[in-house]
């Protein structure tokens, strides 16, 4: 596009069908090298500043983005796929003593409630959220399963950055993301260590391989577990997604409050939610609010008494990037607090 060096494509909700008064999801966002939107194409539509329909494009981007993040990032990839493998796998294929189940009891905490909570009031259809966005029965199929076909390959977080080939200025996210990143490498490198002498040992545990293979059937390019570098990268991944990511893609709040910015769902021509959508849409926010364990509480009596020592050091150094975020967030125009540790919950619990 000209005079565009990014863009965010979310015209694959263009074709989701909505129902009849609605208008339809979907569109892309262009932006130039410093991060500014240069035009919105939005069903065969051309959008730029200024010009007629602006303001209603822009909307109507926000509103999509919403439902793609609602639906594609945080219910599909944190929920049921990171954090239902995470649990299934333990449960499933571990022992009560494992190592590797212990290491991961605290980012699993309430998984189960909460996702079958979801099951019976959230996603089925007359649920709440067919109620407050605007597409049939049949949309919500094809939006879950586009979801499903986007994120069930797996991929670190390093290489989903650089996959992105943002070169002219640097995200928050990117900034902040890798050093908390690393933070749960340095504390899950250290713990597999200690529990697995030789880099090979990992692959003669038989207990391990069923849980790997466990967790391939929600991430289908999961690789070979050939040694315990593997496993530690599949492990900081998958903590990655259900905290950090977690609070990241789910504390939208500040955003979804005002019907009129960022709606789930609105008519052509009007520039707000219709009443029952926005009401919906925030009884779901409010109904996923409540406090639970954050990720710098100490959890060291749930691990292996030989390296309850770990998560003290992991802690300290989650505070340590908390004060390091704050000032970062002196100098950017906006604060930028999804990985701000002291806000930051240990699992998908909510």
């Amino acid at each position: 596009f000209p005079k565009a060096n990014y863009a965010v494509y979310l015209n694959y909700m263009e074709d989701i069908p909505v129902r009849e008064g609605f208008a339809k999801h979907g569109g892309n966002i262009y932006f130039d090298k410093d991060g500014h939107v240069v035009a919105i194409m939005r069903l065969g539509k051309i959008f730029r500043p200024g010009e007629a329909g602006w303001e209603h494009a822009k909307l109507a981007m926000r509103g999509t983005l919403l439902t793609s993040v609602t639906a594609v990032d945080h219910l599909v990839e944190c929920h049921l796929l990171a954090a239902n493998g995470i649990v299934t796998a333990n449960v499933e294929e571990l022992p009560p003593t494992h190592s590797i189940r212990m290491l991961l009891t605290p980012f699993g905490y309430r998984t189960e409630a909460i996702n079958s909570l979801a099951a019976l009031t959230l996603t089925p259809e007359h649920g709440t959220l067919h109620r407050a966005a605007p597409f049939t029965k049949e949309g919500w199929e094809q939006i879950y399963n586009k979801a499903i076909a986007m994120r069930t390959k797996f991929k670190s977080i390093p290489k989903r950055f650089e996959k992105q080939n943002i070169d002219t200025l640097e995200l928050s996210l990117h900034q902040d993301g890798l050093d908390f990143y690393q933070i749960v490498y340095d504390f899950v490198a250290a713990y597999v260590d200690r529990h697995y002498e030789e880099n090979q040992a990992c692959r003669n545990d038989a207990d391990l391989n069923r849980w790997w293979d466990r967790v391939s059937f929600e991430f289908i390019d999961l690789p070979q577990l050939n040694n315990c570098r593997k496993l530690v990268e599949v492990l900081l991944t998958l903590i990655y997604i259900v905290s950090a990511q977690h609070n990241h893609v789910g504390n939208i709040r500040h955003l979804t409050s005002d019907p009129a910015f960022m709606p789930p769902a609105w008519r052509d021509g009007e520039m707000s939610a219709p009443p029952r959508s926005a009401l919906v849409f925030n009884l779901i926010s409010a109904q996923t609010s409540y406090d639970v364990p954050k990720i710098t509480e100490d959890y060291s009596h749930a691990l292996p008494e030989e390296s309850r020592d770990l998560w003290a050091g992991f802690v300290a150094n989650l505070v340590a990037l908390e004060g390091i975020v704050e000032e970062r967030n002196l100098d950017r125009p906006h604060p930028f607090r999804s990985f701000d540790t002291s806000i930051i919950e240990t699992s998908v619990g909510i």
